[in-house]
């Protein structure tokens, strides 16, 4: 990301005086705001698609039956911190 008008990028956040340090600083903030919803995004699908590989695999060596419970608990649990917060 370049930004052309450097002193009205500052100014934008209140800063008066050019600064090449507050603007890498700022460059940095705006970019790890940014990326990281698409990251935590990516990162939450992949762990659910190991999750559903994991329990094909128990399911497959017939520990079907006896893992309903655990998932099930486990699901109550996430979604009852969920709730919480």
């Amino acid at each position: 990301m370049v930004l052309q008008n450097t002193h009205q990028f500052l100014l934008s956040f209140g800063f008066h005086e050019p600064s090449y340090f507050v603007s890498l600083g700022l460059y940095i903030y705006l970019y790890s705001v940014s990326a990281d919803v698409p990251l935590r995004a990516g990162l939450n699908l992949f762990g659910r698609y190991l999750e559903t590989r994991a329990d094909t695999f128990s399911v497959v060596h017939g520990f079907g039956i006896s893992s309903k419970g655990a998932i099930i608990r486990s699901t109550a649990k996430n979604f009852d911190l969920l709730f919480y917060s």
